[in-house]
């Protein structure tokens, strides 16, 4: 566990859910597929399991199968993506909030076959736990800049006119926040 945490800590790409390229797919595909990602993690799990293997006598049958492939880091991506009974909701769930995700391209080793990995965090496979992730640092993020163009709006009707400089950094604020957060907070009139 520790090699693993260790793993996400060090490599894990960071994200920043307030630029206009935080993007679904990416998010999903970073989190299982990227620089410590889960299969990073993983892959780094087994290792550290294999060279202390003198102090168990139970073989750990996923690392086995992942660490015997060709090429490790592919046969553990395939691992996560394996989605069982929750395939189809993963699919409905993407293409709603991201309709313009090409879901074959993107997720090539998307499975039907049984569910091997579950999210300790959410209880359900990691492709899906990284959408419910999202959805939520999303909302968080939304609601962070909803306040922000409140203060704004505020500090715009300050005695005194606004220079356009203002007005245009206001109005491309406020663009911004409606593109990328109507469905996560309700709008106030900004």
């Amino acid at each position: 566990d520790l090699a693993h945490e260790l793993n996400h800590f060090v490599y894990r790409e960071e994200f920043n859910p307030y630029t206009s390229s935080f993007h679904l797919s990416k998010f999903i595909k970073n989190t299982i597929e990227g620089s410590g990602g889960e299969a990073d993690a993983f892959i780094s799990e087994c290792k550290v399991y294999n060279d202390l293997e003198f102090f168990h006598s139970v073989p750990n049958p996923k690392c086995k199968k992942v660490m015997d492939a060709s090429d490790s880091k592919v046969s553990a991506i395939k691992e996560f993506y394996k989605l069982g009974e929750y395939y189809a909701n993963f699919r409905y769930r993407l293409l709603e909030e991201e309709p313009s995700a090409d879901i074959s391209v993107d997720f090539p080793f998307l499975s039907r076959s049984n569910v091997v990995f579950h999210s300790s965090a959410h209880y359900k496979p990691y492709p899906l736990a990284s959408l419910d992730e999202y959805l939520y640092i999303s909302s968080m993020a939304c609601k962070n800049e909803k306040k922000r163009l409140e203060l704004a709006k505020l500090n715009f009707r300050a005695p005194g006119s606004l220079n356009q400089t203002q007005e245009k950094m206001f109005s491309e604020l406020k663009k911004l926040y409606s593109a990328k957060c109507n469905k996560f907070v309700h709008s106030v009139s900004l």
